[in-house]
């Protein structure tokens, strides 16, 4: 198993209940930003204002192709955004 694989599935991320239903809304690429930023909180420390991911994170995270990466994070931004 390669290094990198090895470190996605070391990754957790807990929802509540509510989160989890949400999540039934969202179509996959959505789910998996969300769920790639929920990976970046520490529960156990208070949450910042703002969570950043980039291209490169995604990429890494879920095994996309970078080039896919710019897309997916676009889609899953103005998905279901209020600024749309």
């Amino acid at each position: 198993m390669s290094e990198e694989r090895e470190k996605r599935l070391k990754l957790k991320v807990t929802q509540s209940n509510h989160l989890v239903e949400a999540s039934y809304r969202l179509e996959l690429i959505e789910k998996r930003v969300v769920l790639c930023l929920l990976s970046k909180v520490d529960p156990r420390k208070p949450l910042g204002k703002k969570l950043h991911l980039d291209a490169n994170e995604y990429a890494e995270l879920t095994g996309t192709p970078i080039k896919n990466a710019y897309r997916d994070l676009k889609e899953g931004f103005w998905g279901h955004s209020v600024l749309k």
